[in-house]
């Protein structure tokens, strides 16, 4: 099974990395697109990346799975320890890089350039798997599979959180992420490793650091509301791998972020996620 995907620079091309693709409400937004003209081809150069084009979709020295990924999940889901997992890619796949250039007619063009960045999103997977189907005779499904994840919950003490305040400003260097909250990240060399969080609420933590923990994170605190607060990076023992069920990763996440200042604890277990099962599919068809 393949579990994590590495991307090696991200194309400039106004990708909202941190986002969920959101509901699509305007009247643009419900106008189904597909590409007018596909290239993929073996690459020839480095490995480069992918993203949203203001005609289409660009790819630059990766391999076909991370265009899989992209055509049936979220970018949260796609990258990092808890990335979704996937059965039946064959090993090419993962390895042959290919360049893709995927661009729509004009009359398209016009209503994508009328779209939002999360309705792009939104748009993009079924053209994609319509444009794997064509050109790799994709035929592919999703499952649901007991999988590992984390619990965030409330603590035996009670949440520490705080409300972010009406018309509090957000602290300098945050950027946005899922749920319209707002993050600073950890920068090179910081004087305390953590990530610091404004306006976010739990179902938004549990998305961010389902991107940087070696499973998903399931929010179960009944929380309902926005807050500020931030939270350190600390290393992990991986004595304890056997005992939480972590054993048959060869890979395991050295560092673990702990929520108890904040009065939540991450408890390991299992539930559904989704799965995605490769049925078929061959290397793409000549241009």
């Amino acid at each position: 099974m393949l579990g994590r995907v590495c991307v090696v620079g991200l194309l400039a091309c106004g990708m909202a990395v941190g986002q969920t693709p959101g509901t699509v409400k305007t009247d643009a937004g419900s106008k189904a697109l597909a590409f007018d003209v596909v290239s993929i081809k073996p690459s020839g150069g480095a490995p480069g990346g992918f993203g949203l084009m203001p005609d289409g979709y660009l790819v630059r020295g990766q391999p076909l799975y991370a265009t899989l990924m992209m055509a049936y999940f979220p970018m949260t889901r796609m990258f990092g320890y808890s990335a979704a997992p996937v059965t039946g890619v064959p090993e090419w796949a993962s390895k042959d890089m290919y360049d893709i250039d995927a661009k729509l007619d004009e009359q398209s063009v016009q209503v994508w350039k009328n779209l939002t960045v999360e309705q792009r999103w939104e748009k993009l997977r079924p053209m994609l798997q319509a444009m794997l189907a064509e050109r790799c005779k994709l035929a592919a499904h999703i499952t649901m599979a007991d999988s590992p994840v984390y619990e965030l919950v409330v603590g035996k003490h009670g949440s520490k959180m705080k409300e972010t305040a009406p018309g509090e400003a957000p602290p300098k260097h945050a950027i946005p992420i899922a749920g319209d909250a707002m993050m600073v990240p950890i920068y090179p060399k910081p004087a305390k490793e953590q990530l610091t969080f404004f306006s976010t609420s739990m179902a938004a933590l549990a998305v961010e650091l389902s991107t940087m923990m070696d499973r998903q994170v399931v929010d179960r605190t009944g929380l309902t509301g926005k807050y500020d607060f931030a939270v350190p990076r600390v290393r992990r023992d991986l004595s304890d791998q056997a005992e939480s069920g972590e054993a048959s990763d060869p890979n395991p996440n050295p560092f673990i972020w702990d929520v108890s200042e904040m009065g939540l604890e991450l408890r390991p277990t299992k539930s559904p996620q989704p799965m995605l099962v490769i049925d078929h599919i061959e290397k793409p068809t000549e241009n």
